[in-house]
């Protein structure tokens, strides 16, 4: 469902890690590339460089509607250093 994908993406964009690991645990949503996500927020949270991370864009291959549905979702984010 989209607002999964939605809040997954807001979480990776404020960068907190934890706030990552907690939405898998709590939603099971399944992520390709969650680890490597993990890494990535890791890595942002502990760099000398401020980073900023920023969705692109986003697709599904269908709507899922209800629970039991299926969909592959898409999306494109570009990571920038801020600054000190």
């Amino acid at each position: 469902m989209q607002w999964l994908d939605n809040l997954a993406m807001d979480i990776i964009e404020r960068g907190d890690p934890a706030e990552f690991t907690a939405y898998l645990q709590q939603y099971r949503n399944t992520i390709c590339g969650r680890h490597p996500i993990g890494v990535l927020l890791n890595a942002m949270a502990n760099a000398r460089t401020k980073m900023q991370c920023g969705f692109r864009s986003y697709d599904q291959s269908s709507k899922a509607l209800l629970p039991e549905d299926s969909s592959v979702s898409y999306a494109s984010a570009l990571v920038c250093a801020t600054g000190t």
